[in-house]
C-alpha cells in the first residue's frame, strides 16, 4: 500500500514539474515576443565571400548588396565574430602549397616510373 502511494505521489510531482516547466517556457516566449531588441533587426550571414576580409571592406560590400537588393541605405554596424583576414591569408597559402605538393607528387611518380625508382 505504501509503495503504491509513493508511486502515485512521484507521478503527481512529475506532472506538476512538467506543468511548471510549460508555464515558464510560455511566459518566456510571451516576454520575448513583446520586447523589441537590436537582435530583432540583425542579419546573420554564413559562408560569405568578400574581396578583402577586414571590417571596412566587408561593411562596404554588405551595404552595397543591401542597397542593390532591398534599397536599404544605412547599416549601423557590422559585427564580425572574429577577425578572419589572417585565417583566409593562411588558408589561401595552404591551398597553394597543397596544390604544389600534389603536382610535385604526380611529377615524382611519373619520373620514378620512367627511371625505375623505388620511392614511388
Amino acid at each position: 500500500m505504501m509503495l503504491i502511494l509513493l508511486l502515485i505521489s512521484i507521478v503527481i510531482a512529475y506532472l506538476g514539474l512538467l506543468k511548471v516547466r510549460f508555464l515558464l517556457k510560455q511566459g518566456a516566449t510571451e516576454i520575448d515576443v513583446g520586447i523589441l531588441t537590436p537582435s530583432d533587426y540583425c542579419l546573420m550571414g554564413r559562408h560569405m565571400n568578400f574581396k578583402d576580409y577586414n571590417v571596412k571592406s566587408i561593411k562596404a560590400e554588405i551595404a552595397a548588396e543591401l542597397k542593390d537588393r532591398y534599397d536599404i541605405d544605412e547599416i549601423v554596424y557590422v559585427n564580425l565574430v572574429y577577425d578572419i583576414s589572417k585565417y583566409y591569408k593562411v588558408y589561401a597559402k595552404y591551398n597553394e602549397i597543397s596544390k604544389l605538393k600534389v603536382l610535385t607528387d604526380l611529377h615524382m611518380k611519373k619520373y620514378c616510373e620512367e627511371h625505375k625508382c623505388d620511392k614511388y
